[in-house]
């Protein structure tokens, strides 16, 4: 049987790098879950404790090689222990960028956008959950954009990797305060705009919800006399952001590159500061 990696976590708790499909099959077969097939015909129907007592104590004894990789204890390192992850990331499922951060990251911030993916506002405008989260990686973009676009590098990847390894402990930037201005921005944009904002096509496009989040958010964070905007007057600026070649451009091409990204938040935020 190949080694497994696991990661050491915070309370000497391990988080399985590769290796779960090996570890769960067996767990599955020392509790009788499955029949041995494709087997020497000796051992061909049997189960764990159906096995005879000398192969059942040589299996118990055979020690698994695993390799430990220590707590990682700065973003570089998690970053590094990322990678890892992506290189062995090769199995028949392979998990999406966003299913290893949440096993990676786990911690304040992304308690916090488990949360917010809950919200009901949210949810209509996203439409139903996303299997494999892309849900959740959207708020992850909002929150990390809205908080800290200026520090922003390609690639978009490594720059959310970094904002969840800051934020594990939720020390680096104001999360309740990011949550809340997201709650609320949910609630304008699900009331002001028709079903199913936020596409070119049919799919969600990532770049126009991220932009406008954080143009709303902005205008929330400016003051409470935002509650006086009525819903046709964010409406009219989302329409009007929509019209705009140069935004068109910036959610189109190239959206992770630098340029792009800051041009369509600029663009954003000047349209719903009016």
């Amino acid at each position: 049987m190949p080694g497994i990696f696991l990661v050491e976590q915070p309370g000497k708790k391990y988080l399985v790098l590769d290796g779960q499909q090996r570890l769960t099959t067996l767990v599955a077969f020392y509790g009788d879950k499955f029949k041995l097939d494709s087997v020497d015909d000796k051992f061909a129907g049997l189960t764990y404790s159906t096995l005879p007592e000398d192969v059942q104590r040589a299996l118990d004894d055979t020690f698994i090689q695993s390799i430990i990789i220590r707590t990682p204890t700065s973003v570089n390192e998690y970053e590094s222990v990322y990678q890892i992850f992506e290189r062995l990331n090769s199995g028949g499922t392979q998990l999406q960028p966003h299913e290893i951060r949440v096993a990676l990251y786990g911690g304040v911030a992304v308690d916090a956008i488990r949360e917010l993916n809950n919200n009901v506002d949210w949810r209509k405008i996203f439409g139903k959950r996303h299997e494999r989260l892309k849900d959740q990686e959207l708020i992850l973009r909002v929150l990390a954009f809205g908080a800290e676009s200026q520090t922003y590098a390609a690639p978009l990847k490594s720059f959310l990797n970094t904002f969840l390894a800051n934020n594990r402990d939720g020390e680096a930037v104001d999360l309740p305060d990011l949550s809340k201005r997201f709650v609320i921005a949910s609630e304008i944009l699900a009331r002001s705009l028709d079903a199913r904002p936020f596409r070119l096509g049919t799919q969600v496009n990532a770049a126009i919800l991220e932009s406008v989040f954080v143009g709303v958010m902005d205008r929330i964070a400016a003051g409470d006399n935002y509650v006086a905007i009525t819903a046709s007057h964010w409406k009219a600026n989302y329409e009007a952001l929509l019209a705009n070649p140069h935004y068109l451009d910036a959610v189109s091409k190239a959206t992770a590159n630098e340029e792009p990204l800051a041009r369509r938040l600029q663009l954003a935020r000047e349209q719903f500061s009016e």
